[in-house]
């Protein structure tokens, strides 16, 4: 058999692959120092190693620092310095005075990198759904929501007037939305998550506490309500819609038919309901009507000439908001209560 010679190069070999494995320095030949000693090798890459120990970090990128935030020296910083807020991380703005981005938002466009329709709280430098309102008034420079529902400006289109306009389970028309009963005792499970009870009544929070830190990046707390941002209402849950950048409970009137070919024979589709043709209007509740629909008790004349099934509610509404109704009182099924 045929024996190798081991060369003085095989050992350097070997003994470069073997330091290379235990984390020693490589050293080379042509590495020799301006006093003659040997130099560890740098290696090829144009990329600082980074340093695991208890010192400072050394990085090129901000993803090499357990902070998040690479600074022009190529150290790891706690905060990232700034010239602009596009120059942060989502969920921080740029202080120019400090020259570091710092957690929350100063102007809309901060909040505007987190979600559609959120601004900027500037007392409390955080992001809030936008559009907020208390009163028809403040939408009215936004006509294509020209109606505050639930504190936001919102489609006409979106409000009801009557219960039978809210078609989901357990659902009334109070003060232009469709709402969930509730009690106390079964507040838990008849309400969505972040909701109360409140009058008998599954809502969000007017006013609350902040959240403490509970909510997670794909969430804003709103009143001490951690809700998850949103871009449209595909991007929301099932039974969402998207308002003002978070999701909420789709409050929305569904119209249980759009034209009379939906409706059974001998009846129209009025108002999004399928009404009964009535032969005679009179001045009483009708008995043909009250065995088709209790809640349509009438015969009356509607606007195009015909006799239709109708409600004492829609002959004489006394509300469509609680803001018709006088103060205390709200507006449910268009009565005050």
């Amino acid at each position: 058999m045929r024996k190798h010679p081991i060369t003085v190069q095989s050992f350097m070999i070997v003994g470069s692959l073997g330091a290379w494995l235990l984390g020693c320095p490589v050293w080379s030949e042509h590495d020799d120092g301006p006093d003659g000693f040997p130099v560890a090798d740098a290696g090829t890459t144009d990329r600082p190693p980074v340093v695991f120990d208890t010192g400072p970090r050394i990085c090129t990128v901000n993803r090499d620092c357990a902070s998040g935030y690479c600074d022009p020296t190529g150290r790891c910083a706690t905060t990232q310095s700034c010239t602009s807020t596009a120059g942060c991380a989502s969920g921080s703005y740029c202080e120019t005075s400090r020259g570091t981005c710092v957690p929350g938002c100063s102007a809309n466009a901060d909040c505007a990198r987190v979600a559609a329709n959120l601004v900027c709280d500037t007392a409390a430098r955080r992001c809030v759904p936008g559009g907020g309102c208390t009163t028809d008034a403040q939408c009215a420079a936004t006509p294509a929501t020209p109606v505050c529902l639930g504190g936001s400006c919102q489609p006409r289109a979106n409000q009801c007037q009557f219960d039978y306009q809210c078609t989901g389970s357990g659902q009334s028309c109070v003060d232009g939305q469709c709402i969930v009963g509730c009690t106390a005792a079964n507040a838990a499970t008849a309400c969505a998550a972040g909701q109360v009870c409140t009058n008998n009544r599954c809502t969000y929070p007017t006013t609350g506490a902040d959240c403490g830190g509970r909510c997670t990046a794909a969430q804003l707390c709103v009143s001490g309500t951690c809700l998850a941002t949103c871009t449209n209402d595909a991007t929301c849950g099932s039974n969402q819609v998207c308002v003002g950048g978070v999701c909420r409970v789709d409050t929305r009137p569904r119209p249980f038919c759009t034209m009379d070919s939906q409706c059974n024979a001998n009846s129209v589709c009025n108002n999004g309901a399928c009404r009964r043709l009535c032969p005679t209007p009179g001045a009483g509740t009708d008995g043909a009507c009250l065995t088709v629909d209790v809640q349509f008790d009438l015969c009356r004349a509607d606007t195009m000439g015909r006799s239709l099934c109708t409600s004492t509610n829609e002959q004489t509404p006394q509300c469509a908001r609680s803001s018709d109704c006088t103060a205390g009182r709200t507006c449910v099924n268009a009565r005050c209560q």
